[in-house]
């Protein structure tokens, strides 16, 4: 078995596992919830493909040897209990060796762990330390934990211009919540100049994207606060956005 295909679904972190359109169900200190998408992946794996001890011991050859994929994958196995005894610190030193060469889910998952003091201490500067280098390589999910870490004042100090910043990399990729997040503050003048117009449209994306609570939540009741011209200009804007979106994918 090719452990690369094995191996091939990882954990993508908040929202769906392509970064888009997602409701958000977890909140900041439920780990439990932030990790169910990856542990589910890895039992359908070990049920469908099987894990041998052959595998176990390519694998961790492979990791020894520098690969940080397989890194990466020995430090899932470790924190799950797949195939190797179950060790926190033998987790988090296959994650760190991966994420210290660059692996982007690697340094996602540092981050989620330092984030919510799962089998580490609890760290926001050092949890924003690994979101920013994931989101420096634009991977969107932990552009989206940066704009929450910098809009709550975690691990940073609090910083409205900073989130919004952060908000958007990941909105314009097509990221649901951020995209909705992106609305709730032109809509309350955080970060930015209170605009109606920007707020309906970003909440219509949201929609668009797959992002139900933004209809419950918001745009039925921010519908009736615009005038018929702004309604109109909102919607173009929105269309702009989605095409933009649309054309950025299809690249």
């Amino acid at each position: 078995m090719r452990i690369g295909a094995m191996w091939g679904a990882q954990y993508q972190g908040w929202g769906a596992g392509n970064g888009e359109g997602a409701v958000n169900i977890s909140w900041r200190k439920n780990a439990n919830v932030m990790l169910f998408s990856r542990t589910l992946l890895i039992v359908l794996a070990v049920a469908v493909c099987g894990v041998t001890a052959q595998d176990m011991q390519t694998l961790l050859e492979k990791a020894e040897a520098g690969d940080a994929s397989a890194q990466f994958n020995i430090g899932l196995l470790y924190e799950e209990g797949w195939g190797v005894p179950e060790d926190d610190a033998e987790a988090v030193k296959w994650y760190r060796k991966a994420a210290e060469t660059g692996h982007v889910q690697a340094q996602f998952n540092l981050g989620v762990m330092h984030d919510t003091g799962e089998r580490v201490p609890e760290d926001g500067a050092e949890a924003v330390k690994w979101y920013r280098k994931a989101a420096e390589q634009g991977y969107i999910p932990a552009q989206f934990k940066l704009g929450v870490m910098y809009r709550n004042g975690w691990g940073v100090p609090e910083d409205d211009a900073e989130a919004m910043k952060w908000f958007r990399k990941a909105a314009v990729q097509g990221n649901a919540i951020a995209q909705c997040r992106l609305g709730t503050m032109y809509d309350t003048g955080e970060g930015v100049l209170e605009d109606d117009v920007a707020a309906y449209a970003w909440y219509s994306v949201a929609v668009a994207s797959g992002n139900a609570l933004a209809q419950f939540l918001f745009i039925d009741g921010k519908k009736g606060t615009l005038t018929p011209t702004q309604l109109e200009n909102s919607q173009a804007m929105a269309r702009e956005i989605l095409e933009r979106i649309q054309k950025q994918k299809a690249e």
